[in-house]
């Protein structure tokens, strides 16, 4: 998890992860189709989640985010996609 690097902007949101090589995924926020928090048992007791973005291109996870970190960034992806007037098609 160490090697994950997350990048919010206004517009766009870009996750870079990779220990030799770096792969780099960047998405529109206005083209995010779906927000899920999820949590196993071993995460619940430490107090961290992982975040699922869901876009028509496929679907992104971020691993191993604090629990109030990943409610913050969830509720501020959802806000950016229900107040967008953009056409995502």
């Amino acid at each position: 998890y160490r090697s994950w690097h997350i990048q919010l902007d206004q517009e766009t949101i870009q996750l870079c992860r990779g220990i030799i090589t770096n792969t780099w995924d960047r998405l529109f926020l206005y083209k995010l189709q779906g927000v899920q928090l999820s949590q196993t048992p071993y995460q619940h007791r430490h107090q961290i989640a992982n975040l699922h973005l869901s876009s028509a291109a496929g679907e992104l996870s971020i691993p191993y985010l604090k629990l109030s970190d990943a409610i913050l960034l969830s509720n501020f992806l959802l806000y950016k996609i229900e107040s967008s007037r953009r056409p995502w098609m």
